[in-house]
């Protein structure tokens, strides 16, 4: 019996410290699952706009509005919807807010990828290689809230110019323009 004891102890000592715990399995995360059809994408004229044909999470990208806290990120990759051979890609990303009705756009730092406010960061996905950002294919856009006003929320807009290619045919740029909340501190 006693043996017995300590074999439970000791798998109840194991199974306690290796389980992780719900804190640090909640990344704090969005990963919508963003999805359209790109047969009816790729028949658009360039430069226009696919807001109102994508979806985020099921919802409609236009009505879309993810909400960050500080040490939150969003992160967008590889749209559903996409055959196994086609290549997507983001091109540029502007994230923007209204002020008094004029459309303010945040500027962020080539070296730390910082907004000009200071709230938000352009985060570089896990094992990618430094200039990320440089390179001619972005395949995850992730932005993370780093700083909140302390009492009033901000709501961002991103603009996302993006390339769909198929067939060796590249289409596009097209346009999805989704939202950022970032909560306050209180």
């Amino acid at each position: 019996m006693k043996n017995f004891k300590i074999a439970f102890l000791m798998l109840f000592s194991v199974t306690l410290f290796n389980c992780d715990s719900d804190d640090d399995n909640n990344t704090n995360t969005d990963v919508p699952a963003v999805s359209f059809d790109v047969t009816s994408v790729i028949a658009l004229a360039p430069n226009s706009d696919i807001t109102n044909l994508v979806t985020f999470n099921g919802q409609n990208a236009a009505l879309y509005t993810t909400e960050l806290s500080v040490g939150s990120t969003l992160r967008v990759g590889r749209p559903e919807g996409l055959g196994t051979n086609d290549i997507f890609t983001y091109d540029e990303v502007i994230v923007s807010f209204e002020d008094n009705g004029e459309i303010i756009e945040i500027n962020f730092d080539e070296n730390t990828f910082i907004s000009s406010d200071g709230f938000l960061q352009y985060i570089i996905p896990a094992g990618q290689p430094s200039n990320y950002f440089d390179l001619d294919e972005i395949t995850v856009f992730e932005i993370q809230a780093i700083d909140a006003n302390a009492t009033v929320d901000i709501d961002y807009k991103y603009e996302m110019s993006v390339f769909i290619e198929r067939d060796n045919i590249t289409y596009g740029p097209y346009f999805i323009d989704p939202k950022i909340r970032v909560k306050s501190l209180n």
